[in-house]
């Protein structure tokens, strides 16, 4: 499947053909006005998906994989937030050990961008993301913010200036 992105539909159906299927590569599009993916997939452990377009295709996918012990997910024109990430692991992914996360989203107010940078970061620096999957997730490459939309600001991350 490469250089495809696929639907919901499409998924649903390579998993029916290929029940036994391992690992898997793939780029979906997903929209909020997706069906429901009702094909449960107990043979996939690793994945690594590229997607676009809305984070409910990812979670419905992923409800449907218990047994995922890798994940690698691009997602790009969507935001997820460390919250959204905890209910799904928890809830649908017990036995996931690897995870990585990459995602590139454009804010489109300026006003409120700070904000928006702050929450994004408050929801991953949680007792889950620290204590009980002990990581920190890696915000260096985080931001990219363009000059010819809003000015450019920056956020430190040092509790105080004096830290610094």
């Amino acid at each position: 499947m490469p250089y495809m992105y696929r639907t919901l539909n499409q998924f649903g159906e390579l998993f029916e053909r290929t029940p036994n299927i391992h690992q898997l590569s793939a780029r979906l599009k997903s929209d909020d006005n997706d069906q429901q993916f009702e094909t449960s997939v107990q043979s996939i452990t690793i994945l690594k998906l590229f997607v676009v377009g809305s984070s409910s295709g990812i979670f419905n996918i992923l409800q449907k994989m218990p047994n995922l012990y890798r994940l690698m997910i691009k997602a790009f024109n969507i935001m997820i937030d460390g919250y959204q990430w905890q209910k799904v692991i928890v809830n649908y992914l017990p036995k996931l050990k690897v995870f990585e996360f990459y995602m590139n989203y454009q804010l489109h107010d300026c006003d409120d961008m700070e904000k928006a940078i702050d929450d994004l970061l408050k929801s991953y620096h949680t007792s889950y993301w620290l204590v009980d999957r002990q990581c920190l997730p890696d915000f260096s490459r985080a931001f990219h913010i363009s000059p010819s939309t809003c000015t450019t600001r920056t956020k430190p991350t040092c509790p105080s200036e004096a830290d610094c």
